[in-house]
């Protein structure tokens, strides 16, 4: 079996919920070491809590089972391939252990607020002192500085901070948000390439860093094509419309609930649509102008929904398809469990998963490198699953030592104890 390309590297990972999460998952599936630290007294909310949560109905078909903190799809959707450990961090044997873990590894992740890891003595300085080449990622909701730097901030927040939410909704209605905490997974990716580039800078120069990424300006950066628009106010909620391509919507199909997703990039792309449709409305030269085809949305909008709403959504995607444009049948999740080309690229993978729940299908490695591909590994690790073995490996702790620190609260898995 090839190596992976990121066999030889060590993260000791302090991120809670999805994007820290994410970013180490995708290094996870490469081959990194993430060994994700926890408090044994408050695990990461993507968990739910030590009590199964009726505000997060994450749990398998079958319920939350005696340890609803291993069963949450949230958690367990984005922890793979790593090993999880708890150790409590305001506790002076928990930080000694904590630091003498840095002394093995390549980087530290976080996404607190900047006080916290000063706050408990282990932030960049202190961890310099254990590993002078050690990298420091922090992932704060708004970065290190300036006035907003301990606000606290999810996906749904940094949204409408970003300017984000001002574009969602229906066209001439109230500002929205996503609703899938959208900031959290581009903040995932940004974090995961940067802490890469700090990698090969120190791998160069035998230096480490302390690297900032603010999920405020990595979801700003989505947006850069509205910022510099200008007269962005002006442009309020504009539903499916797009400012270039024009039309740009999803509209009603034949039978309940089915929608088809259509695309004009150009003014061949027009011509095809007109050529599909039929409709003489639309035949109008003056249509061939993107600008008038903008002044005249609402109409255009109307005679494709009258198309569009006398045909199966399946197959107005296939004709369109052929046609040369790019639309799409909306799918629900059952749809694209079934879709062909994921079967055909195996990206959704039957997986083992963790407490006993059934194997599921699971998104895949995100690339496909030919020579040193990623692997599906471990399933994500339970509250505390691994601290014995992992401390006991690389700090060389005895089996005595294990269980007097986790009789006291100081490791171990689950509630801790009274």
């Amino acid at each position: 079996m090839s190596r992976m390309p990121l066999e030889h590297i060590r993260i000791i990972d302090l991120t809670q919920a999805w994007a820290g999460s994410y970013a180490l998952q995708l290094l996870a599936d490469f081959g990194a070491e993430v060994i994700k630290v926890e408090s044994r007294s408050r695990p990461d909310p993507w968990r739910g809590g030590f009590e199964a949560s009726r505000g997060l109905p994450c749990y398998p078909v079958d319920g939350p089972g005696e340890r609803p903190y291993n069963r949450s799809y949230l958690a367990n959707s984005v922890n793979r391939n790593k090993f999880g450990i708890t150790l409590d961090l305001a506790t002076a044997e928990g930080k000694s252990m904590f630091l003498e873990l840095v002394k093995s590894a390549d980087a530290v992740t976080e996404n607190f607020t900047p006080r916290v890891l000063h706050n408990l003595g282990i932030d960049y300085d202190a961890l310099r002192k254990m590993q002078p080449s050690i990298i420091l990622l922090s992932m704060p909701a708004f970065g290190l500085s300036g006035p907003y730097r301990e606000y606290p901030g999810i996906g749904g927040t940094i949204e409408p901070m970003s300017g984000n939410a001002w574009l969602l909704g229906e066209h001439g209605g109230e500002p929205q948000v996503s609703g899938v905490m959208y900031p959290d997974a581009v903040a995932g990716l940004n974090g995961a390439s940067a802490l890469l580039a700090a990698l090969v800078a120190r791998d160069a120069t035998g230096s480490g860093c302390h690297v900032e990424v603010s999920q405020h300006e990595a979801m700003i950066a989505m947006l850069g094509e509205f910022f510099t628009h200008g007269g962005l106010e002006a442009l309020g909620p504009r539903g499916n419309r797009d400012l270039e391509l024009v039309p740009n919507g999803v509209f009603r199909a034949l039978g309940e609930d089915e929608w088809v997703a259509i695309t004009v990039r150009h003014t061949i792309d027009w011509e095809r649509l007109v050529e599909c449709i039929g409709d003489p409305l639309l035949r109008a030269p003056a249509l061939r102008s993107r600008d008038e085809r903008r002044r005249r949305e609402d109409e255009i909008e109307a005679a494709i929904t009258a198309w569009t709403s006398a045909r199966p959504a399946s197959e107005m995607e296939q004709e369109l398809v052929r046609a040369g444009l790019p639309a799409a049948r909306v799918r629900n999740f059952s749809d694209v469990l079934a879709c062909r080309q994921l079967a055909a690229s195996g990206y959704l993978a039957m997986t083992a998963q963790p407490e006993g729940i059934a194997p599921a299908p699971t998104p895949g490695i995100i690339a496909n490198l030919k020579r040193t591909p990623g692997r599906i590994r471990l399933p994500a690790a339970g509250h505390g699953e691994h601290s014995s073995s992992v401390l006991g490996r690389l700090l060389g702790l005895d089996t005595e030592t294990l269980s007097d620190l986790e009789a006291r609260g100081v490791i171990g898995a689950g509630p801790p104890p009274g």
